[in-house]
């Protein structure tokens, strides 16, 4: 079976910082308690007690939650960039689809309060509402195009036209949407569904491409 060591923490520093790191460490602080207590529950005080600083400090950087969920949010945006989640390229084999799947859900895994309460974000919050639509098409766009690719280069037997392909996909794509909600914060559990998400294309794989 395919394993990499996962990130299972936000990237995290000493909050003892002079100024210039205040946003960061605020943005730090705040997943930490977002991802353990839900986001409608921990408030800008909280988070602010948390690191030592006023409230007045915090809002300084951040006015109000929806400034803070959306610099949580843009700054997966940025992971999700660096590590080319968003792009097709280098996505055409089973070796490197397993890598895709690992890499994405080890992201949703640091960020998962952003999809745990995702229902109360976009409903409560219009500017953050619009980015999360954005970063949504993504992985499922390059689940779609990679299935294909795989299909038409006949990694996988399934063909990319059939009933069975759009079944495979629909599957497989309500499985990326919905696993991060039933996920407890340990790294085993993560690398479990992970290999749940692969075995889908199993009874379809010619070989190791």
């Amino acid at each position: 079976m395919f394993h990499l060591a996962f990130k299972t923490k936000p990237k995290i520093t000493n909050y003892c910082h002079p100024m210039k790191e205040t946003r960061p460490n605020i943005i730090n602080q705040a997943i930490l308690l977002y991802n353990s207590q839900g986001v409608p529950n921990v408030s800008s005080k909280t988070i602010a007690m948390n690191l030592g600083i006023s409230d007045g400090n915090l809002r300084y950087h951040f006015k109000d939650k929806e400034a803070l969920v959306t610099g949580i949010l843009e700054r997966l945006l940025s992971e999700a960039t660096e590590l080319k989640l968003d792009r097709m390229p280098g996505r055409e084999n089973m070796v490197d689809f397993k890598l895709f799947c690992q890499e994405l859900f080890d992201l949703k895994h640091r960020y998962r309060c952003l999809f745990v309460d995702q229902v109360y974000l976009t409903r409560e919050f219009n500017q953050y509402k619009r980015l999360w639509r954005a970063f949504l098409a993504q992985p499922k766009r390059v689940l779609r195009e990679s299935l294909t690719t795989m299909s038409d280069n006949g990694a996988l037997t399934v063909q990319s036209e059939s009933d069975q392909f759009q079944r495979l996909h629909t599957k497989m794509e309500v499985f990326l949407k919905t696993w991060i909600i039933h996920c407890e914060a340990t790294e085993g559990e993560l690398q479990a569904y992970v290999d749940m998400m692969v075995s889908f294309l199993e009874p379809y794989q010619v070989s190791e491409a």
